[in-house]
């Protein structure tokens, strides 16, 4: 099966969990919007931390220090994020899993942490996290800098490439992780063939291509969408099944540039096996009244960044599905035997 087919199969998997979780107004169906759940006794005894294992300041660091500002409205005690980026989050991940299980550690978890596992080994994804709560769906961009003289439209930018393989270069944020292997697969799926540069993260990434040290980048659709409204990139394509006029007016589908491929990155939160199934529905509970929050969704909207909550058995099996998926490709990239 093509690697394309699991991208796709698993962006209707989202889409219909979405539409299966969320009633016509886009909150979530549960009780009315506001109740404060009744902690576990003894729980929260301090403050919350959130591990976030990428660098502050890049798209994923945004969203969860949106969901902690709005959270404290319905916490005893407020959410600390920690950013520890490295190792295709495995940095953040294992310090996470050495702290104990009480609930007081949550861990940001994304596609990263899923594909990162598989290759490393360190962990196994489906034996070692309680899943708590799915919050973003984030389809990927290809962009160029407006400042390129070589080109200055979508149409000529992708006949260079096509004219030039490996000529440019492609911003990626992370080794053998859900960014870099995602850019391989759409490599391998259109043709178009690119010189891939890794960073860190956002923060260094982003510096990188404002200063024309690299030529394109592969990134979401949150991360792109201030770049876009400040004239700093031009989308080549957003790679969902449908176009995000809200965030980016006008930028086509990879599928109407000719590349049958959807793309797209989730995050939520975990914690290490053994915590308190009281202490993850809490939880659960808190971030899906967040998502409910209207101030929340506008900011949401504003960022660019797609609110899609799922609660922990949804999440789990959702996990359990791109894992599965993940071994496949990762096993036609030849990254794992």
């Amino acid at each position: 099966m093509k690697l394309k087919t699991f991208f796709q199969l698993f962006a209707v998997l989202l889409v219909m969990i979405s539409m299966v979780s969320c009633n016509n107004d886009g909150q979530s169906r549960v009780a009315a919007a506001g109740e404060v759940p009744e902690p576990p006794p003894g729980f929260p005894a301090r403050p919350i931390t959130v591990i976030v294992p990428q660098s502050a300041g890049c798209g994923t660091d945004i969203g969860v220090r949106l969901l902690a500002r709005f959270a404290q409205a319905y916490l005893p005690q407020p959410l600390v994020i920690v950013n520890m980026p490295g190792g295709s989050t495995i940095v953040g991940i294992t310090e996470a899993m050495r702290r104990p299980a009480d609930g007081h550690t949550l861990i940001q978890f994304a596609t990263a942490t899923v594909l990162a596992t598989a290759v490393g080994r360190q962990f196994d994804v489906l034996n070692d996290f309680e899943f708590v709560s799915l919050q973003v769906s984030d389809p990927r961009v290809l962009g160029f800098s407006p400042q390129d003289g070589r080109f200055s439209t979508r149409e000529e930018f992708l006949q260079f490439v096509r004219g030039n393989p490996r000529a440019l270069t492609l911003g990626v944020t992370g080794l053998n992780n859900a960014s870099h292997i995602s850019s391989l697969v759409f490599m391998r799926e259109s043709g178009l063939q690119f010189d891939i540069v890794n960073f860190d993260g956002q923060a260094t990434m982003r510096p990188a291509f404002l200063g024309r040290h690299i030529d394109t980048v592969w990134q979401s659709v949150g991360e792109t969408t201030p770049m876009y409204s400040e004239r700093q990139i031009v989308p080549v394509a957003v790679f969902s099944g449908e176009r995000f006029e809200n965030d980016l007016p006008g930028v086509p589908t990879a599928r109407e540039i000719g590349v049958d491929l959807v793309s797209s990155s989730y995050r939520g939160f975990a914690y290490r096996r053994g915590v308190d199934r009281a202490i993850v529905n809490y939880m659960a509970r808190v971030f899906e009244l967040v998502s409910q929050h209207p101030d929340y969704i506008q900011e949401m909207i504003n960022l660019g960044l797609p609110n899609t909550f799922m609660g922990p058995e949804e999440y789990t099996q959702l996990v359990r599905r791109e894992a599965e998926a993940s071994e496949i490709i990762l096993r036609e990239l030849g990254l794992i035997n």
